[in-house]
């Protein structure tokens, strides 16, 4: 297991909502010998099999704004986003409050997760194509997740060189 995992969520077969997963089969060509990337169309408490253990985490996932225009990328640090439970649906429960059950359940979350989501226009129907903003933004969208992964590496490497070279004079 690597310090950082990718994870690309979504569902191939339902359009726009498969956006999390393509950008990451993407980045995987790049980061693949030094980072952990893992697809799923899970959600909620079942995410917690994967989260746990990394120290940083990136989530690669659509999202629906409509007071924004698909494409729009957001980022968000889930570790201090706020969210009340208030589920759609009494089978569904949201990242946040996942977070705060694994809190309190005092599990190894990571030091650092954050959600990278690429505002979508239509993840609902049965459909292998993004609609035409989302593939638009798609290549922003993965330069957006690999400057996130870029800034982590370099983070971890000056770390392992400073305890290298504190190992070295001892």
């Amino acid at each position: 297991m690597k310090d950082i995992l990718l994870l690309g969520l979504g569902n191939e077969i339902l359009g726009d909502d498969a956006v999390g997963i393509i950008a990451l089969r993407e980045l995987q060509k790049t980061y693949e010998d030094r980072i952990d990337c893992i697809e799923s169309a899970e959600s909620g408490l079942r995410l917690l099999d994967y989260l746990i253990g990394y120290r940083k985490v990136l989530i690669l996932d659509s999202i629906i704004k409509e007071k924004e225009a698909p494409g729009v990328i957001e980022e968000i640090d889930i570790i201090n986003y706020e969210e009340s439970y208030s589920p759609k649906s009494p089978h569904y429960i949201g990242l946040p409050y996942t977070l705060k059950i694994a809190k309190n359940l005092n599990m190894d979350l990571p030091d650092s997760l954050k959600v990278l989501a690429l505002n979508v226009e239509d993840p609902y129907t049965l459909n292998q194509d993004l609609t035409p903003a989302v593939k638009n933004a798609l290549p922003y969208y993965v330069a957006f997740a690999s400057a996130i992964i870029d800034n982590w590496l370099s983070a971890n490497k000056n770390k392992n060189e400073n305890k290298s070279s504190t190992d070295d004079s001892e």
